[in-house]
């Protein structure tokens, strides 16, 4: 992690493929809402979904009901710097 605290009504998520730090804009498709992230935490290595949103993310997103959902990510200009794959 980034040694950043977590709290779940931050915006932040976890990640591990991105750099930690990166901005990343988080859009649902089927209601269009969307929220600007801060990648600060890794996943457990075994985790086969792409990211893991914190609470506030989740529900700013309208996806905090359902628990899960496709979401698409842009990845901010300048932060495109992948970490290689597992």
């Amino acid at each position: 992690s980034t040694g950043e605290i977590f709290f779940f009504f931050l915006l932040t998520e976890a990640n591990n493929f991105l750099k930690l730090g990166t901005l990343v804009r988080i859009v649902n498709p089927p209601n269009g809402k969307s929220v600007v992230v801060k990648i600060n935490d890794r996943m457990n290595a075994k985790n086969q979904r792409l990211i893991d949103l914190s609470q506030a993310a989740a529900r700013k997103l309208g996806l905090i009901q359902q628990g899960v959902g496709e979401v698409i990510m842009e990845v901010f200009p300048g932060e495109e710097e992948f970490l290689s794959a597992r």
